[in-house]
């Protein structure tokens, strides 16, 4: 993931490689994928097991959060 180029090489590998092969309710097992990689590959929420890791798009935000409320919240004085 540190590569530039990582969630794109990942993403194909899985359409490429894997894709074929999630049929008669085959799924990919493993948790260390982030989701949008997933998604980005093509596949449906019933073809993997929901990640357990944090999405790229949402590192550095507490859970709950999305960009917006986060900037929103800042700066202001209560």
């Amino acid at each position: 993931m540190s590569h530039p180029k990582g969630a794109e090489i990942i993403s194909n590998s899985i359409a490429k490689n894997i894709f074929k092969e999630l049929k008669d309710g085959v799924k990919v097992l493993n948790t260390n994928i982030p989701e949008s990689i997933l998604k980005r590959a093509g596949l449906f929420q019933e073809q993997y097991v929901k990640p357990l890791v944090q999405d790229i798009g949402q590192q550095g935000m507490k859970s709950g959060e999305d960009g917006n409320e986060q900037n929103n919240s800042r700066g202001r004085a209560r």
